[in-house]
């Protein structure tokens, strides 16, 4: 009976602790971003309207995300003076920028220098230029704005555009644009509605989500002491080399069709500007590695892989290139973060890799000074 007794006191003990750091971390030092999307039928997902929650990616970011009515990171978009103009910025992560706080954000810096003029930030995680094409018919006829601005993330705007792949943070998978051979024109694919995925307790619990951070953490130093390291799991590598595929100097003909299916989308968005009378220009968000080449000459030479067969700024000239004999305004971010990075500017988090808060003041710096000589 004694032993018993020791037992369930111990079993006990042991629950109440385990539940005591449950609600610590939860609460106090999350692990993982609160559930901010929900499922959309015609976009995949957006964010939950009027969400409040937190995005964890320890150690350093731990953010608190306002969403506003209309399902946007911004403020609510209520506009009592019809005559106030009106910036829209569509893209995706490096948009919503999730990891800085809600002031920091590019668009709201931006909206702060400009004054009387609403920059309306309407990116969401996991979108492409085909999210951004549905997203922008949706709420161009609702806000009329005056200037359309759309970034494109060299990293894996290609992919989600034309891969269909559930976005991991919902689950949800997305509409994606495939080459019709018949029309010789690209056509969209709507999803369909996803079967009901359950989640383990481990993957809800805060705790376990710390415990399996430091594992991998020990693991990956482990590694490094033995020079092997196994960390990364086959899933993501192979979808950075899938990523690396675009920066090859000669393309494989489903690399060079996702870069025509995407370019498609460019003009197709410029097209819907035009028809509702919008000035609209695309930008082009490189990523850490591009403007920090040593990244890429050190990722490339760890997979071991040929360095002389890429170019880390393949997609910016195919894209640049597409822009100038298509007749369309693009920006092209990479020279301006390229020399603030050499000034020692701190322009992307090492670990999340979006842009700081100061690699959001020099995007800022850079589209306002683009708009001046854009609207001149």
């Amino acid at each position: 009976m004694k032993t018993f007794r020791r037992l369930f006191l111990s079993f006990f003990s042991v629950t109440i602790l385990l539940l005591l750091l449950e609600l610590y971390f939860r609460f106090l030092n999350p692990q993982m971003d609160d559930k901010l999307f929900q499922r959309d039928p015609r976009l995949g997902w957006k964010f939950i309207p009027d969400k409040t929650g937190w995005v964890a990616s320890p150690p350093r970011i731990k953010q608190k995300i306002h969403i506003n009515p209309q399902g946007f990171r911004d403020k609510p978009f209520v506009f009592p003076d019809p005559s106030l103009k009106k910036i829209f910025v569509l893209g995706d992560s490096f948009t919503s920028n999730l990891s800085v706080p809600d002031e920091a954000v590019f668009t709201e810096v931006m909206e702060r220098r400009l004054q009387n003029i609403s920059v309306m930030n309407l990116g969401v995680n996991g979108y492409g230029q085909v999210q951004e094409l549905l997203s922008l018919k949706q709420q161009a006829d609702i806000y009329h704005p005056d200037l359309v601005i759309v970034i494109i993330y060299v990293l894996n705007d290609f992919i989600d555009n034309t891969s269909g792949l559930n976005w991991s943070a919902t689950l949800f998978p997305g509409p994606y644009a495939r080459w019709n051979p018949t029309r010789q024109d690209i056509e969209i694919i709507f999803p369909k509605r996803p079967a009901k995925t359950k989640v383990s307790l481990v993957e809800e619990s805060h705790l376990a989500q710390f415990l399996i951070a430091r594992w991998n953490l020990l693991r990956f130093k482990i590694g490094r002491f033995f020079e092997k390291n196994d960390y990364f799991s086959p899933e993501s590598v192979d979808t950075d080399l899938l990523e690396m595929l675009y920066f090859r100097k000669n393309l494989s003909p489903e690399i060079a069709q996702s870069y025509r299916i995407s370019e498609r989308l460019l003009s197709m968005i410029s097209r819907e500007c035009k028809k509702r009378n919008m000035p609209h220009f695309f930008v082009i968000a490189p990523s850490r590695e591009q403007v920090d080449p040593r990244i890429f000459e050190e990722y490339v030479s760890s997979n071991h892989k040929d360095l002389s067969r890429y170019d880390w700024l393949k997609p910016n000239k195919v894209l640049m290139a597409y822009a100038k004999k298509n007749n369309l305004n693009m920006l092209d971010l990479y020279p301006r973060l390229s020399q603030e990075h050499q000034r020692g500017k701190r322009l992307y988090d090492e670990d999340e890799e979006h842009w700081t808060i100061e690699g959001n003041e020099v995007v800022a710096d850079e589209l306002l000074k683009f708009i001046r000589s854009f609207s001149d």
